[in-house]
């Protein structure tokens, strides 16, 4: 903002007036909590969860993911780990090859994503137990004041600010979703179907996959949410919003919206990130 007159967090000109924004990221850091839970119904976890921080560039960063594997028991969790595993290995590799450039990022998660489809895939083919695996992938990269996220399937990214509207920043690749978009069903039919966790678009099912990107910038005070369908099946956006809220500390956001879903059924896995923005000095992690 330079006259005053308020614009759209990713704008890089002000609407009102053409004054450029600052493209050097401001000096923000983050308090990061995850969690990952079994829920009231299975077994065994299919999905993996990861938080990674870095330091030595210009700013510190985070770098997070939740992956839901799918495909059978073994298979899920085979699928979501080797996702968590592919991400890493490419992640800290391309971190200390160099420092990410605010605009490059998106390309440079979606390419870390492609590699983690690749990876899954070869191994799902290396085994006939295996056929089929496949696994959802929200990856987020908080560097300064932005956020910058790869996405596939129906796990989801939230961006809530202190007060006023939050919202989905990614959209889920489901059947009826698509349905949705098109006309062929409405909104509310399609978060009623008894098929809204079926994917069109996921990580290993296919030698390629497309992939999804966004930017945005964050600002004191808000929160990043990543979580698994285990959560959004129980607890609609408004509450999870509020929730997410209602705790200063990202460990207790956690821990707090794990209990809704497991009250409410905790029909699958429940695997959750909350970041919170803070004022920090450049170089503070």
């Amino acid at each position: 903002m330079r006259c005053g007159t308020p614009n759209r967090r990713e704008s890089r000109f002000c609407a009102s007036c053409g004054a450029p924004f600052d493209d050097q990221p401001s000096s923000l850091t983050y308090a990061v909590a995850h969690v990952s839970d079994v829920g009231q119904v299975r077994s065994n976890n299919e999905d993996s969860v990861r938080v990674w921080s870095f330091a030595g560039h210009s700013l510190p960063a985070w770098a997070l993911l939740v992956a839901d594997g799918m495909g059978g028991a073994a298979s899920g969790e085979v699928a979501s780990s080797c996702v968590a595993a592919a991400v890493e290995q490419e992640i800290v590799a391309r971190w200390n090859a160099s420092d990410p450039k605010p605009e490059d990022l998106e390309r440079w998660l979606r390419v870390i994503l492609r590699q983690a489809n690749a990876s899954v895939y070869r191994q799902a083919q290396s085994d006939p137990a295996l056929h089929g695996m496949g696994s959802t992938a929200t990856l987020a990269w908080l560097e300064g004041d932005r956020v910058a996220i790869a996405h596939v399937g129906d796990s989801r990214a939230y961006l809530i600010p202190p007060s006023g509207p939050g919202w989905q920043i990614t959209r889920d690749h489901t059947m009826v979703n698509l349905l949705a978009a098109i006309g062929e069903m409405t909104a509310e039919e399609a978060a009623a179907s008894p098929e809204n966790n079926l994917l069109y678009r996921a990580i290993g099912v296919a030698p390629k996959v497309e992939i999804d990107s966004y930017i945005r910038r964050m600002q004191v005070g808000d929160r990043l949410v990543l979580c698994s369908d285990g959560l959004t099946r129980h607890v609609p956006d408004e509450e999870l919003i509020a929730i997410a809220r209602q705790h200063i500390d990202p460990a207790n956001a956690c821990q707090a919206l794990v209990a809704w879903a497991n009250q409410r059924g905790g029909e699958d896995n429940i695997s959750i990130v909350v970041a919170l923005a803070k004022a920090g000095a450049s170089g503070s992690s």
